[in-house]
């Protein structure tokens, strides 16, 4: 086990974003705020990300202004707000390859990356196909899978095949193949000082909302998020195996399109309006959380 402090960053949003997205079969329910967000955790001589968001040019903008994205902010000014930079980042655990999610990979010089190997592989086949099934390669650039591939030849690129425990000390990666994408990710974090028992679990998109593991009437039926690029049912098993691993404790849950999370957790709004969520601190570690802004 270990110890991190861990912050949730909003980096852009949606303010108009369908709520049939976030929950299978829910039509006509009007629409509601999502967030994009990436995580810092800081620790045992690591700071390190999950995931990287997007850069706001090329097809990644085409991608964000189509899918109403705004309020968009770069990494430099999103992480200075806990007193980083993006040279300080030394490890990236990407948990999957959509385009709000490895992005950025540019920006982060001196970081070694990890992400499923079947993610990179299915990707490089899905981008090889005919135009007629350009629906399965729109939530991700080429360009970012070409990056990605051009890190190996730095020697800055891990290719996991399954699970692979202790990439950092106390982190672990859980695969969740074939569920939101092909080879999505869990990153799952052991802090020795919580007081819970149960891990924090960065779940990637196979929750858009604790609504998705708790039930839109809070019946403890899952659902799907809508928005699901490969399988519903495999999806439906993976919130039900995150939900064992915390124990039903959906608040261990790190969510990154989940609005909510400005309210389970010490955060703040910067001032370009977006939030900041102080999740967890290690020992030590001074919290960021400004006196007059604090909610949750």
């Amino acid at each position: 086990m270990a110890d991190y402090s861990i912050w949730l960053l909003e980096y852009a949003r949606v303010v108009e974003q369908p709520v049939g997205s976030l929950f299978a079969s829910v039509f006509n329910q009007g629409s509601t705020v999502m967030p994009f967000c990436y995580a810092v955790i800081k620790g045992e001589g690591h700071v390190a990300m999950i995931d990287v968001g997007y850069d706001y040019s090329g097809y990644n903008k085409h991608i964000a202004d189509i899918s109403g994205c705004s309020m968009w902010q770069p990494p430099a000014k999103v992480l200075e707000a806990i007193h980083l930079k993006p040279e300080d980042i030394d490890t990236v655990l990407l948990t999957h390859a959509h385009f709000d999610h490895m992005g950025n990979i540019g920006d982060f010089p001196n970081a070694h990356f990890f992400i499923q190997q079947r993610e990179l592989d299915k990707w490089m086949w899905a981008l090889s196909l005919p135009e007629r099934f350009g629906w399965i390669r729109n939530p991700v650039n080429p360009q970012d899978v070409y990056d990605l591939c051009q890190l190996s030849s730095e020697h800055r690129l891990t290719l996991v095949d399954g699970a692979m425990e202790n990439v950092l000390p106390g982190v672990g990666l859980i695969p969740a193949h074939d569920t939101h994408s092909f080879g999505c990710q869990y990153v799952v974090i052991d802090n020795e000082s919580d007081d819970m028992k149960e891990p924090w679990i960065f779940v990637g998109d196979n929750l858009f909302s604790y609504k998705n593991a708790k039930g839109i009437e809070g019946n403890g039926v899952y659902m799907p998020i809508g928005l699901c690029h490969c399988n519903s049912v495999e999806l439906v098993c993976s919130i039900d195996e995150l939900m064992q691993r915390v124990d039903g404790n959906e608040q261990r849950l790190i969510i990154f399109h989940e609005e909510q999370s400005w309210n389970v957790f010490p955060s703040w709004e910067e001032p370009h309006g977006l939030h900041i969520a102080e999740v967890c601190l290690a020992p030590g570690e001074k919290s960021l959380v400004p006196t007059e802004k604090r909610h949750g």
